[in-house]
């Protein structure tokens, strides 16, 4: 059996400042990508009958996602409502 290398770093030891940008980028994904989470349970919540569950995810959207992510949040809680 090949004997696997865990230390070896495939980035690279420098860092410059385009890194730090790449980084942020990241972040901003991330945080998009955890709302359209948020988003979806909300909606799972519905399917499965529990509007407070929903309620509270989208209560969260609207103070965290993007416009548009905003505007489909306050559109699902009119549903609710």
């Amino acid at each position: 059996m090949p004997e696997l290398d865990l230390g070896a770093d495939h980035r690279g030891a420098h860092v410059g400042a385009g890194d730090a940008a790449d980084d942020r980028g990241q972040d901003d994904f991330l945080g998009d990508d955890a709302v359209a989470t948020k988003i979806d349970l909300a909606r799972a919540y519905l399917d499965m009958g529990d509007a407070d569950g929903a309620r509270s995810m989208l209560e969260e959207v609207v103070s965290e996602g993007s416009e548009a992510q905003k505007s489909e949040a306050k559109r699902l809680l009119t549903e609710i409502k």
